[in-house]
């Protein structure tokens, strides 16, 4: 199964509608990278949250 699924990624990848591919991994990457931004800035937010309000702390 893993080798057809595998095969098949292959072809994809090798197709002649080579600019469709490159289109989806960018977009794809993409959202990964966005996804940990807000993951970190997420993280981030929550870890150095403060008392002081958000006017005196310049945001």
């Amino acid at each position: 199964m893993s080798k057809i699924s595998a095969k098949m990624v292959e072809d994809s990848i090798t197709a002649p509608n080579t600019i469709t591919n490159k289109f989806t991994s960018t977009l794809f990457s993409f959202l990964q990278l966005g996804t940990f931004v807000v993951k970190s800035l997420y993280l981030f937010l929550r870890i150095h949250r403060s008392p002081v309000s958000p006017e005196t702390r310049g945001i």
